[in-house]
């Protein structure tokens, strides 16, 4: 699992170490459950997302069209044509997608990375893409400003028109078929072949989308969590906090977690409770603790953020 935000981002397998990359290149990992730097191999670049099919094998993005691939425990810079911002990466097996600012978008496959075709639209300039989302094998969707959604295979894109507009940070799927995206308090969804807008949010801007179970979608917005179950939307209790989370995130047990934007506050939904964690924090290399990103191993719960911050949680 991937999560990109603030300059910050990491990714663990279901097994093995974690890692985190971030300003100036660095990225720490895991061991013997203390963090550690493996060095910032490329020390003039923020990284932004990282992206691993395994423990071993892990692809970092970041500014200036930045690509770092970590093969049998050595990072080494992977040469791109592009100097674009590169805002998220994930994939499947040995392909990976990235993508980034004026629309550009990647693919590796034989350990080689090309640019992928999207198609041109003379009406429309090319937006910034904030997210991806592997379908399958083959097929991803991505998402960025002006209500941009676009959907690809390894071979090209093509924009899908929406009903959704504005900017879009995040897209969700469990299959080609069905794929969630939203903002200003719209969410819709696709179902392969057009999409179809849910009923309106009560709340918004939306901030965060999570599929829970196979009918249940997450929202989290400045007024609170919400929950569709196939429907309607429901407001989950807990205090009222007009921030709304950054990050929603579940862990291998099916814990739901969130990191609001703004102060550093964790919240669980815990006995579907929406409630504050309290937080342990410390810092590492640089000053500040504004967290951005999230995720969990089995024996604690690690979030990062600006300025080197670290956060651990004993689980």
């Amino acid at each position: 699992m991937g999560m990109a935000g603030g300059g910050w981002a990491g990714w663990q397998a279901k097994s093995g170490p974690a890692f985190v990359v971030g300003n100036h290149g660095n990225i720490f990992q895991t061991q013997d459950d203390k963090w550690v730097t493996r060095g910032a191999v490329a020390p003039a670049t923020t990284l932004t997302d990282v992206w691993g099919q395994d423990g071993h094998t892990l692809t970092a993005v970041g500014v200036r069209g930045t690509v770092l691939e970590r093969r049998a425990g050595e990072w080494k810079k992977v040469p791109l044509a592009t100097d674009e911002h590169l805002n998220a990466v994930t994939g499947v097996g040995e392909v990976a997608v990235a993508v980034g600012s004026s629309g550009v978008v990647f693919a590796r496959r034989s350990r080689s990375w090309k640019r992928v075709t999207v198609l041109a639209d003379k009406a429309r300039k090319e937006s910034d893409l904030y997210d991806v989302h592997m379908l399958d094998g083959q097929r991803f969707m991505a998402v960025g400003a002006l209500g941009t959604v676009l959907a690809c295979d390894l071979s090209g894109c093509k924009r899908l028109e929406s009903p959704l507009d504005g900017e879009l940070r995040a897209v969700w799927g469990r299959a080609p078929n069905d794929v969630f995206s939203g903002s200003a308090g719209i969410v819709a969804h696709y179902d392969g072949k057009s999409w179809s807008t849910l009923a309106p949010l009560p709340s918004k801007p939306i901030t965060a989308l999570l599929a829970r179970l196979p009918h249940s979608l997450l929202a989290a917005t400045r007024e609170g969590l919400f929950e569709w179950n196939g429907a309607r939307w429901s407001r989950l209790s807990g205090k009222d906090n007009w921030l709304g989370a950054s990050r929603l995130w579940k862990t291998s047990k099916g814990e739901i977690y969130g990191l609001m934007e703004g102060p550093s506050v964790l919240r669980a939904l815990i006995n579907e409770v929406w409630q504050e964690v309290p937080l342990k924090l410390h810092g590492y290399g640089m000053n500040g603790t504004h967290l951005t990103s999230g995720w969990s191993t089995s024996k604690e719960m690690i979030l990062v953020g600006s300025g080197g911050a670290i956060v651990t949680k004993q689980l």
